[in-house]
């Protein structure tokens, strides 16, 4: 098998990771540019019992994977559906009938990343579900756009976790290489435990996750390397000062102090078309009958609930309401209710619902600190990564990504596209 590292985006403390992800390929010395073979070529005279022998072609950039066929009858002839595959064949590359003369691509190396080289099976695994599914929803131009876009998104993602990694490899010393080393085998040897003492039973188990046993070291091992570039290489440059503390606790300053609110509830009613309700509503109130409990008798839901108001330093009557509302509000606690006075045509009752007085938290209490301190490292941190990334990028060896992007969306559409 050929590993192939790929990136995930998952949250870090920074906000960024970059994991490893890896995906089955062909284990086939590969270079240049994509072999294709056609169905004639696998049609070469067959032996005895049928089979047709893998086939080379003179001056060939690629080995072609073996692939066995079957005689169909006396004819003799070769059912495009009756391929019998190897376990490292891809189906992928044969997603339809095919025609003698056709051509079919069995794998096509795109570029390289660092010397390591991209192969199109390898890159396009992890993403094979989302082409399909794009296939499945879109056509013609909007097809080809979603599949450019996942394949760009796709290839960055690539490129930027190959590059991140062989920088964390190089800064190692060469005791983190013995100790990271000695901490694989150790994941390797409870692995094998965990599976009952073979190795075999420590496959199975991993296959149950959806990877072998050395996609799950080597991804564990991706993630140990990244988090040792972020502590070497990131970790340095955030400093965060206690007047970066200060500048973050006035930014917030609400969120420490929120204002402290009050809810009301109201009864309107006309005193000359209702003039026994008002009389009633007077006469409930004043024997003790719930507020709520007139109000919905008269219809209001939620028992007349009218707003919610922040509430200045003055308090009650330190709220955004007429001065009328001011005035009949004065000396009112939760759960009173005003005199009833008249607004306009209309006369009116207020009652105080809620009060909320949410305590304030000062900049010295140590846990607003440590979540300003957190915050202000993990945004620092966030655009350091952000930094270094290009940085990588900018001086990382790696073929055009334009040129790669092209050759791996020709690929996508011949497979997923059509």
């Amino acid at each position: 098998m050929r590993p192939f590292r790929a990136s995930i985006r998952a949250g870090w403390s920074i906000g960024v990771v970059i994991a490893a992800v890896a995906a089955a390929g062909c284990a086939h010395s590969k270079s240049g540019d994509a072999r294709t073979v056609t169905i004639a070529e696998f049609a070469q005279p067959a032996a005895a019992e049928g089979a047709v022998a893998p086939t080379e072609v003179a001056g060939a950039t690629e080995t072609v994977q073996p692939v066995v066929a079957t005689a169909l009858g006396d004819a003799g002839g070769i059912d495009p559906y009756d391929f019998v595959e190897p376990d490292e064949f891809s189906d992928r590359a044969i997603l339809r009938p095919t025609e003698p003369g056709e051509t079919v691509i069995v794998d096509s190396l795109v570029g390289h990343v660092n010397g390591r080289p991209v192969f199109a099976d390898d890159f396009l695994q992890p993403i094979e579900d989302r082409l399909l599914r794009a296939a499945e929803d879109t056509s013609g131009v909007e097809r080809q756009q979603v599949f450019r876009a996942i394949i760009n998104d796709w290839l960055q993602d690539v490129v930027t976790n190959e590059l991140l990694l062989a920088e964390a490899e190089a800064s190692l010393s060469s005791e983190q290489q013995m100790g990271l080393f000695a901490w694989l085998r150790m994941m390797y040897d409870e692995e094998i435990r965990r599976g009952g003492g073979t190795r075999s039973g420590a496959e199975q188990r991993r296959q149950k996750e959806g990877e072998n046993l050395d996609e799950y070291l080597g991804g564990q091992k991706d993630i140990v390397l990244i988090h040792q570039l972020q502590q070497s290489k990131i970790q340095p440059r955030v400093i965060v000062s206690w007047r970066d503390i200060e500048r973050e606790y006035k930014r917030r300053y609400a969120e420490f102090n929120p204002l402290a609110t009050v809810t009301l509830a109201r009864i309107r009613l006309n005193p000359v078309t209702q003039a026994a309700l008002v009389d009633t509503v007077n006469a409930r109130l004043a024997a003790g009958a719930s507020f709520t409990e007139i109000a919905e008798e008269l219809g209001y839901a939620d028992g007349g609930v009218w707003e919610t108001f922040e509430m200045g330093p003055g308090g009650i009557t330190d709220i955004e309401v007429n001065a009328l509302m001011k005035q009949a509000l004065e000396g009112l606690e939760q759960g009173d209710t005003s005199e009833p006075f008249a607004l306009g045509p209309a006369m009116l009752w207020l009652h105080v619902v809620e009060v909320q007085r949410p305590g304030a938290r000062s900049i010295y209490e140590p846990a607003v600190q440590l979540g300003l301190r957190n915050t202000i490292r993990a945004r620092r941190a966030n655009t350091e990564w952000f930094r270094y990334v290009n940085s990588l990028l900018e001086r990382g060896v790696y073929d055009e990504l334009e040129d790669m992007a092209e050759r791996l969306y020709q690929i996508a559409m011949d497979r997923y596209g059509t």
